[in-house]
């Protein structure tokens, strides 16, 4: 028991940083990526200059927005743009992070370009993978969080707008990801090649039948956190999802994986055709 003092005083003082640091419910502090990505809303500055105008103008019918009305342009039908909600689902995905998130990014990036195979995958996917957590489990929970289910389904098909927010999902884990699996190409490492791209397949597969399913953002992240932890980092094959031994990919693990991730799309698919 005196040998584990150390560690019991290691984890009382993160706990009491991290109750100092705890802001969850101010988000003041966070930074945002609306001035930098494409189509970041110059409408967000018409609305508050709207919200400014006296209620005299907005009421009045002999003001000038009002005279205006006659000169709108007729609604014309385009369809859905996929490319446009793929993305606004992606900005939407990565801003108002905070900014040790975006630090964190570029050093799990960095950390991709180790040459050592069994570092790649051992150690530096399973952490790197990590960082998209908080985003996955938005995955199927969002609209029905901030109730805005029917305001953003009636805009398309289910299916256009569910392959959006996937795609959307899984770019982020590749974009962070992307140079291990350069690395493990170069070597000839294809098993680890393709436990890599099933992983990043089936988390944001997973996160989103679950968030769909469960309307939760709980139920995806304390199993992603139990599969990591008894997976990649101790071992427990059945959870090994990025294929961290290459007996994982050779015992048939990482090909379930890759079923099971078709297997969640198409239950949110159906789920989302019953909204």
């Amino acid at each position: 028991m005196l040998l584990r003092i150390p560690q019991l005083l290691a984890a009382g003082g993160l706990l009491v940083t991290a109750h100092l640091s705890f802001n969850r419910l101010d988000d003041a502090g966070l930074w945002t990526f609306r001035s930098v990505l494409p189509f970041s809303s110059n409408g967000d500055q018409t609305a508050g200059q709207n919200e400014s105008a006296s209620p005299s103008a907005v009421l009045s019918p002999t003001s000038e927005s009002s005279s205006s009305l006659g000169s709108l342009s007729p609604v014309t039908r385009t369809g859905f743009q996929f490319k446009r909600v793929f993305v606004s689902e992606l900005r939407l995905a990565v801003q108002n992070r905070p900014r040790w998130w975006y630090v964190a990014c570029l050093l799990a990036v960095l950390s991709s370009f180790i040459p050592s195979v069994d570092a790649l995958r051992s150690a530096v996917l399973p952490l790197a993978l990590l960082l998209p957590l908080s985003l996955w489990s938005e995955l199927g929970t969002r609209e029905q969080i901030h109730r805005t289910e029917e305001l953003v389904f009636v805009t398309g098909g289910p299916y256009a707008l569910l392959a959006a927010s996937y795609l959307s999902a899984t770019t982020v884990g590749l974009a962070i990801t992307l140079p291990a699996g350069i690395i493990f190409a170069i070597n000839g490492a294809f098993g680890a090649m393709f436990a890599w791209i099933v992983g990043l397949l089936a988390l944001p597969a997973i996160a989103f039948a679950l968030g769909t399913l469960t309307g939760s953002q709980l139920a995806f992240e304390t199993a992603y956190l139990v599969a990591w932890y008894a997976g990649p980092m101790n071992g427990f094959r059945p959870l090994d999802y990025i294929g961290a031994e290459e007996a994982t990919v050779g015992s048939g693990v990482t090909t379930a994986y890759l079923v099971l991730a078709i297997v969640a799309l198409g239950a949110t698919a159906f789920a989302r055709r019953q909204t």
